[in-house]
């Protein structure tokens, strides 16, 4: 042991002097029996073999030594041994200090390389990073363990690195020299090895006869668990003979495995797939769920249950009546009657395979729906394809009967069940999402990609296909909380009752309410209104820098009034109450329901609610809108047309994922049009057409009231095309809610920021709080170097310099280890290629990624570099390069969109007209927007030639067109 320490020791010690002529540093985390020994058999070595350098053992009862040898002028070379730092001594203050097992797993493998003589492979290096992560290493431990996988070659070989992990209260794993090891499956083992789980897991495996272990090895388990001796269990008995006792069990938040593990139940299959068996085959993997009857997915497969088969009958039957009395001539009904028996045949082979396997094993469900679903909408397009069967069919109700098929209401809502043919089609494009992200992820080692991949499909989980359902003549839209929670129903609510049009979480009032706080510092109380929202489970991120503007000198607030006027204010109260003690814990952040207070009929009384807040926030709901109408689809009736009739579930899924025209949308609309106007057209719902009236009156308010802000939060990416030459408010963009949602702040004094034309076309962003709000999380726990405790910040800045692309990962605040770092540098690398690889896989990331960097856009120049970035591979733009700095000048996010919203709008106007510029556009683009904008835009883009040649074309002939007329 100590001829391997030593051998670690001297190469440790060169890689931090780099053969200085001086330094004093001191090892810490060292054992004292292991120093001891290393320095007396220095001691007794010849003097001419002994290192260059003094080696000193340290402890704080009793450091002279130490100090004499600091203080003597002729030692030059001090390296301090300590179990301890030597921080907290005035007299040894200028020793840097260093872990005896380095952060930097460079040095790391270069160590153990020099004490051993022999190179660690890929495959040890695996085991040994996670295990490095998840547990407290000692020094001696560490050598002990790889000495024990050393064979009689000298080699370190992966099936003894996996044999002998019970040396650190881990499993032993056997076989691991026969497949590819995976660090997910060592993390899961990992995670599997904490002692209250196993203890918990065994004694359940041993009482309900799931042990696969003969009696005699079960009674001495026991007999180690009730000795608390948990290393001859690992040591005795393999991971794989336990491992089917495990599947579900949490996985810990950062690094750390946590103090009582608890188990963990998923929503579905994929869910777990995700975090436990990426790789895995699902149609095998559910396979083995189903028999095995695994608990982690129990109390979503008893969630799911089917009506008696007279019920069923029952809705058919009377699909069948309706037809019948209708007057189709005999050829056509009888035509339509065949199709709708055999979609009925279809249906109870669904159900059939359902019951066997409900929507909690999503691959089976979602496949077993396939035929169904098919004929369902197969039959729907033929009749609004046909006009001959569609004009029958005006005013008669038969098809808004098939598309509220099983539909129950209650109240003021309409439960859709999970066997109904449009939450069918939903499980399809859940399930194509996730197999896309497997086949395109998959192996994934990267802990980034894993936290992203799981971020982003919980934002796919929030994409239904269509909004609106009409029953008994009264618009109902989608309730975005019932998707959020995986159940058997989807729940759409009347429009005239009060419901949020998108999913608005809490964190996205954090930066309109901390630039509040920072304008109005000298209010001790504020009183923040917050109408229709619909989730605080974040409630505590909010909370938690709220106290700590209260706690520090920037304001003078010290109570902060939250009050939620909200229809959903049982539910909220409940997420309330999971998550915190507010009057105990937090006495200055206090909450309030008060919907009840404020509602006259089915109303609010926005005067008094806009007299009771300083601050007021107005959710994506129907206050904000005028009444639903239907519009007409402004493209081709008769090319639609063609497409409902040869509408097959497969070409719907292919369109719809492919972005293009949203044809199940305007199917479903136009049939609510044929229902409620008695006439054939293709249409679909307007229902975020802003209040002009409200707009009016918050103005208003705000003139009347200097200390009065109101924020209007939409999800109507159009919401300023006829607002960009009112002045009196600014606007951002955030995409944490999964849609992009434009928080429109009203208040005195705010001001346009204009985009500038000139500067270079340049962009910086700080990753941590970009990446958390990118994917809608309160904390990217993979990004391991952002502490800002010791003020490092990572930044990426993405520039345009001499004809190249040059992104730059930065690292401000690195005061110590400036350029010795290289586990970090790694980080950062890798990090950045996760986040390339992200952009080119995934459209939603893409999408995401891209509008959050418009809003650091400050000039035109970056404005047509990130338009570029839209339209082109990020993969083939450039080179990324990295660097660590002491100081990092940051730009700050702009306060104000507009114009960078409307440089995103033109571009797309005028991308979309024809190619010659007709006087219709001319006197539309005039309405819309500025020329001078036009003028700025060319003219930034001659140096650098971002534009494709057909666009600015177009952008020259139309800038005539419109000062010509301006003449």
């Amino acid at each position: 042991m100590i001829r391997l320490f030593k051998k670690y020791l001297k190469k440790y010690i060169e890689l931090l002097t780099d053969d200085r002529d001086s330094f004093f540093i001191a090892i810490v985390d060292v054992e004292q029996e292991l120093a001891e020994r290393l320095l007396a058999e220095q001691l007794r070595q010849n003097e001419a073999l002994r290192p260059d350098y003094s080696l000193v053992w340290f402890e704080r009862r009793d450091y002279a030594e130490a100090v004499r040898i600091r203080n003597d002028k002729d030692i030059q070379k001090i390296v301090l041994l300590s179990s301890d730092s030597v921080k907290m001594i005035d007299s040894l203050k200028d020793f840097v200090e260093y872990p005896v097992i380095p952060e930097d797993k460079e040095r790391l493998w270069q160590c153990l390389e020099a004490a051993f003589e022999r190179e660690l492979d890929g495959d040890c290096r695996k085991i040994l990073e996670v295990v490095m992560a998840h547990k407290q290493v000692s020094i001696v431990d560490l050598l002990k363990y790889l000495q024990a996988c050393t064979d009689k070659n000298g080699q370190i070989n992966v099936h003894d690195m996996g044999a002998n992990l019970y040396y650190f209260d881990i499993w032993m794993l056997r076989n691991l020299e026969k497949k590819p090891v995976s660090k997910q499956h060592i993390q899961k083992v990992v995670r599997n090895s904490d002692s209250l789980l196993v203890e918990k897991k065994l004694m359940d495996g041993i009482s309900e006869s799931r042990l696969t272990i003969g009696k005699t090895r079960q009674t001495q388990i026991v007999w180690w668990l009730s000795k608390n001796n948990f290393h001859d269990i690992f040591k005795s008995v393999p991971y794989d003979r336990v491992e089917n006792l495990f599947t579900g069990s949490i996985r810990s938040n950062k690094e750390s495995i946590p103090e009582k593990t608890e188990e963990q139940t998923y929503e579905h299959s994929y869910k777990y797939a995700l975090q436990e068996e990426l790789e895995a085959d699902m149609e095998g993997l559910e396979e083995e769920l189903r028999q095995e009857q695994k608990e982690m997915l129990m109390d979503s497969v008893q969630m799911y249950g089917y009506p008696e088969r007279n019920v069923l009958e029952s809705c058919f039957l009377q699909l069948r009546d309706k037809l019948r009395s209708m007057n189709f001539p005999d050829r056509k009904k009888k035509d339509l009657l065949q199709k709708l028996r055999l979609m009925q045949e279809k249906f109870h082979e669904a159900v059939r395979d359902g019951r066997e396997y409900t929507p909690a094993y999503l691959w089976h469900y979602a496949n077993s729906q396939k035929n169904f679903v098919d004929h369902y909408f197969r039959f729907l397009g033929k009749c609004v394809a046909d006009e001959g069967i569609a004009e029958i069919c005006v005013g008669a109700g038969f098809l808004n009967a098939l598309q509220n098929i099983f539909c129950i209401k209650k109240d003021n809502e309409l439960h859709m069940p999970f066997y109904h043919p449009l939450v069918g089609i939903y499980y399809q494009l859940l399930m194509v999402h996730y197999e896309q992200m497997k086949k395109d992820f998959v192996p994934c080692e990267d802990d980034f990609i894993s936290e992203a991949v799981q971020a982003l499909m919980d934002k796919e989980q929030m994409n239904f296909p269509i909004q609106y359902m009409l029953y008994e003549n009264e618009l109902y839209q989608i309730d975005y909380t019932s998707l959020r929670k995986w159940g058997p129903e989807i729940i759409f609510t009347k429009m005239n009752a009060h419901v949020a049009g998108s999913w608005v979480d809490i964190r996205l009032l954090n930066e309109d309410l901390m630039d509040y706080i920072e304008r109005e510092k000298f209010l001790p109380e504020i009183r923040v209104t917050i109408v229709d929202i619909n989730d605080i489970k974040e409630v505590m991120f909010l909370v938690e820098k709220l106290r700590r503007i209260a706690e520090s000198r920037r304001s003078m607030v010290n109570k902060v009034i939250l009050n939620i006027v909200s229809s959903k204010e049982e539910e909220l109260k409940e997420q309330l109450q999971e998550r915190m003690e507010i009057d105990l814990d937090y006495p200055q952040v206090l909450f309030r329901f008060t919907r009840e207070l404020y509602l006259v009929g089915e109303a609010y009384d926005l005067p008094r609610i806009i007299k009771d807040s300083d601050l007021m926030f107005l959710a994506d709901s129907n206050v904000l809108y005028q009444k639903p109408r239907l519009t007409v689809w402004k493209g081709d009736a008769n090319w639609l047309r063609i497409r409902f009739g040869e509408m097959t579930l497969e070409k719907m899924l292919e369109r719809y994922l492919a972005d293009e025209c949203c044809e199940m949308e305007i199917l479903w609309d136009s049939i609510h049009h044929i229902e409620q106007e008695e006439s054939v057209k293709m249409v679909c719902w307007n229902t975020q057409e802003l209040k002009q009236v409200l707009l009016s009156d918050i103005r208003r308010f705000v003139q009347e009231n200097p200390s009065l802000t109101i924020v209007i939060m939409s999800s109507n990416q159009q919401l300023l095309q006829h607002m960009y030459y009112i002045e009196g408010f600014q606007v951002r963009k955030s995409v944490m809610s999964g849609k992009e949602m434009l928080m429109v702040n009203f208040h005195a004094g705010s001001s346009r920021k204009r985009l500038k034309t000139g500067g270079e076309a340049s962009v910086t962003i700080s990753l941590k709080p970009f990446l958390e709000e990118l994917l809608g999380v309160q904390e990217v726990r993979s990004i391991l170097y952002a502490d800002e405790d010791k003020g490092e910040e990572p930044c990426l800045t993405i520039g345009y310099r001499n004809g190249s692309f040059v992104f730059k990962c930065e690292l401000g605040g690195v005061c110590e280890d400036l350029n010795h770092n290289e586990d970090r540098k790694k980080h950062y690398i890798q990090l950045v290629a996760d986040i390339l690889k992200l952009s080119s896989k995934s459209r939603l990331f893409e999408g995401k990624w891209i509008a959050m960097l418009y809003e650091h856009a400050d000039n035109y120049q970056t404005a047509l570099m990130i338009d570029y970035m839209r339209r082109h591979p990020l993969s083939l733009l450039g080179e990324w390069l990295y660097e660590e700095k002491e100081c990092l000048i940051m730009e700050e996010r702009l306060p104000d969109s507009v114009d960078v919203l409307a440089f995103q709008g033109m571009l797309d106007f005028i991308r979309q007209q024809h190619v010659t510029i007709d006087e219709y556009a001319v006197n539309k683009f005039k309405a819309l927007y500025r020329a001078e904008m036009l003028a700025d835009c060319l003219k930034a883009d001659e140096c650098l030639g971002f534009l494709e040649k057909t666009t600015k074309q177009k952008m020259k002939e139309l800038y005539l067109k419109v000062e010509k007329q301006y003449e």
